[in-house]
């Protein structure tokens, strides 16, 4: 199942060069920011951008392959 984005902070991440990603996060505060950021870390825990974990280190471990993904791998 092919996941699509649903508004602009997804579109702009899932469809996207990063560089264009990146520019925009530096342009950015407050909501709309972490608005991005979210979408950065589903497009990342999805594992279809590759490129966002190397250009967003600190969001990186929302990818579930590297076992440190707080929200998947919390105690129940």
């Amino acid at each position: 199942m092919r996941i699509l984005p649903v508004n602009w902070s997804e579109a702009l991440v899932f469809d996207r060069p990063v560089a264009e990603v990146m520019a925009t996060v530096a342009r950015l505060a407050g909501t709309d920011l972490e608005e991005v950021r979210t979408a950065v870390m589903t497009a990342i825990a999805i594992g279809n951008r590759p490129d966002l974990e190397l250009a967003f280190p600190d969001l990186a471990g929302a990818n579930p392959s590297h076992g440190n993904c707080p929200f998947m791998t919390r105690p129940q």
